[in-house]
């Protein structure tokens, strides 16, 4: 079978006929094995969490951190050329702010990682009663299947997207996907074809909470075809774009960057002019001082400042209940001034 374009738009015998099942005795258990199969698991196919690593190595792009750690490097080099006496401790010190930087940084978007598995976890519906066969049963939601006859109750989470077979006082919250606050009541009955989401009175949609009532449903979607699961694509592939505050840093970066190469080329091409010698020792001399009047004109604190701003911001989040997953989204939330929304 394949799913109908517009099961709301069509009667009873014409969705009985379409999804091949039965709207008083269900699908025998072999239909139900064949299309779990065919459709697979009722679970949306989200993008893999971020691994640990990834999320660290990430402290690293911002461009700031970049020079800085381009500025050690420089460092670490001219203190071998040096001789390598004593420590490098202009590069462990910038090694050092940049370490504890990214760990700050870590530690808040990894937990915000956490705090989203965790989301996704209570989103989980119970089990679910199924009509299989003219007989009753409780199955896991993940293995429903299109052309399914479900029994729903008041407290219950719709776990796919379905079609009224009965309903007795029905009323559904659909906030999650329509913005309409208060529940809606639900009915029998097809409707329009090209009716939107909040005009389709005869239909159910996955992860909606039941709030009164009781009804009998046949499920018409599972899993990326559901309402829900093509609103979950859509956000997935949506790219991200770079906060005020990144585009900001960015371009301080790119202006010391370009800034502090250009002075240490000019100083160091005018001492050697001055003192007409290019012999090796000459040179690291020179190379160690370039290197000095770099890391002194690269703000080392900066990130590290940044990071713990931001890190106080999301804290302060956290106790109001909101999840931040990146850090420099608070910032972003901190430049808004006007809010213009509807209900959705």
């Amino acid at each position: 079978m394949k799913n109908p374009d517009s099961p709301h738009s069509l009667p009873s015998s014409e969705l009985e006929s379409a999804l091949e099942t039965s709207l008083t005795q269900g699908l025998s258990a072999t239909q139900r094995g064949q299309r779990l199969e065919e459709f697979g698991s009722n679970q949306l196919r989200l993008s893999a969490p971020i691994s640990p690593w990834r999320i660290f190595l990430s402290q690293f792009q911002d461009l700031m951190v970049l020079i800085l750690l381009g500025a050690a490097g420089i460092a670490l080099l001219a203190w071998k050329l040096e001789g390598a006496h004593g420590f490098p401790a202009d590069a462990m010190i910038i090694g050092a702010i940049l370490v504890l930087n990214a760990l700050l940084g870590f530690v808040q978007e990894y937990r915000a990682e956490q705090m989203m598995e965790k989301l996704k976890e209570t989103a989980a519906s119970r089990p679910v009663r199924v009509v299989v066969e003219g007989a009753s049963q409780e199955v896991e939601p993940t293995t429903l299947v299109p052309g399914d006859l479900i029994k729903l109750q008041e407290g219950e989470r719709v776990p796919a997207d379905c079609i009224l077979v009965k309903a007795d006082r029905v009323r559904v919250d659909e906030s999650m996907l329509t913005g309409e606050s208060n529940p809606v009541g639900k009915k029998v009955g097809p409707v329009a074809a090209d009716s939107q989401l909040d005009a389709r009175s005869g239909s159910l949609f996955a992860a909606t909470n039941v709030t009164s009532g009781n009804a009998t449903a046949v499920v018409v979607a599972t899993a990326d075809r559901t309402e829900l699961g093509k609103l979950a694509n859509l956000l997935q592939s949506t790219e991200a774009e770079e906060t005020p505050l990144q585009k900001r840093l960015a371009q301080l970066g790119k202006q010391i960057g370009w800034g502090v190469l250009a002075i240490t080329i000019v100083v160091g091409a005018t001492i050697l002019m001055v003192e007409g010698k290019t012999d090796s020792l000459t040179l690291t001399r020179v190379l160690m001082f370039s290197v000095a009047l770099a890391v002194a004109a690269v703000p080392e604190g900066l990130p590290a400042v940044m990071t713990i701003a931001l890190s106080i911001g999301t804290r302060r989040l956290a106790h109001e209940q909101a999840v931040v997953r990146k850090m420099a989204a608070v910032e972003t939330l901190g430049s808004v001034t006007v809010i213009v929304t509807d209900k959705t």
